[in-house]
Formats: C-alpha cells, structure tokens, sequence
C-alpha cells in the first residue's frame, strides 16, 4: 500500500482526536457524577447492598464542590478535593498524550484507556493526598489505592471512547486523502 504525503498527518489528528476524546469523557464523568448536588444526592438516596448502588457510589469518588465553609481542615479537605479532580482530567490526558504515535486499535486501545483512568486516578489522588492537614505519605497511598478502584472499576467507559474515539463524525474533521485512496 503506498501512503501519500498527508497519510501522516491524518495519523497524528487521529490520535490527538482520540486523546482529547478520552480526556472528555473522563472529564464529563467526574463534572457529572463529581460534583456536590449529584453526589449529596446518590449518598442520601441510593441505599442497598447491591452492585448499581455500589457502581453509583463509585463514580462519585473525584467529589469536587463550591461550597468552602467551615474550618481551616475542612476548607483543606475540601481543596484537595478540587485538586484531585482536576489532576485526574489533567492525568488522563497527558498519558493518552504520551501514547499518540503508538496508539493501540480495538481492543488494545480500550484497554489503553482503561488503564489511562486507574493510572491517572491514582497519580491525583496521590498528590492531591499531600493537600490536607497533616499530610503522610502512608495517607497518600491509600488514597491512591482508592482511586484505582474508582478508575478500574469506571475506566472502562473511557476505554471504551478512546478506542472508538476516531469514529466519531464531529472529530472525523476533513483529513488530506492519501494517493491510495483517491
């Protein structure tokens, strides 16, 4: 197969569409399910020893919120909160950023993403761990034990994107035709 001049080009705007794809979603799961109103209410209303209320639970894990009262450790807790969530969006991308000139098809690529979320989810909460008052190391890892759970456990929904991401119409965009497939 003989590959034209924009064959490249059109390669790298895969990957970087795929990337910014995963990095969408992982941001639409944390704004959606994250956030203090929806995450007040799964914890008031979804009651039960069942695996969807466990499931709900789990994808409010990088809790953000607005709401700053109370005292300096609350206020802290509350930051590191913050922190978290925004270091998993900020994690996830630049991992899938990293991988862009080896981007995985099919199933490669979910597990790709998959495994982009239970890494990026663990490295927030790591270092949003050293946030809160009196920060330790050992509090730190059980953050990040936690958080892997959350990415093993919700990862797959962003695995699943990633590895479809090009196929998506909207990001499609209008690549150069190579010689071949004109």
């Amino acid at each position: 197969m003989i590959l034209g001049v924009g064959a490249r080009s059109y390669r790298v705007a895969m990957t970087r569409s795929r990337s910014f794809t995963g990095t969408v979603t992982a941001a639409v799961l944390i704004v959606a399910f994250g956030n203090q109103w929806v995450s007040d209410w799964i914890a008031q209303h979804v009651t039960g020893d069942n695996v969807g209320s466990w499931l709900l639970h789990q994808l409010t894990w990088p809790s953000w919120s607005v709401d700053f009262a109370g005292s300096d450790a609350e206020l802290r807790a509350v930051v590191a909160q913050d922190v978290r969530a925004v270091l998993t969006i900020v994690f996830v991308y630049v991992l899938l950023l990293s991988f862009r000139r080896t981007f995985p098809e099919g199933f490669a690529g979910w597990i790709l993403g998959w495994a982009t979320l239970i890494f990026a989810s663990a490295l927030a909460a790591f270092a949003a761990a050293f946030a809160v008052s009196n920060p330790t190391v050992l509090g730190a890892f059980d953050a990040a034990a936690v958080a892997s759970v959350y990415g093993l456990f919700v990862g797959w929904i962003v695995g699943f994107v990633v590895s479809v991401g090009r196929n998506i119409p909207l990001l499609r965009g209008s690549a150069p035709k190579t010689e071949a497939a004109a």
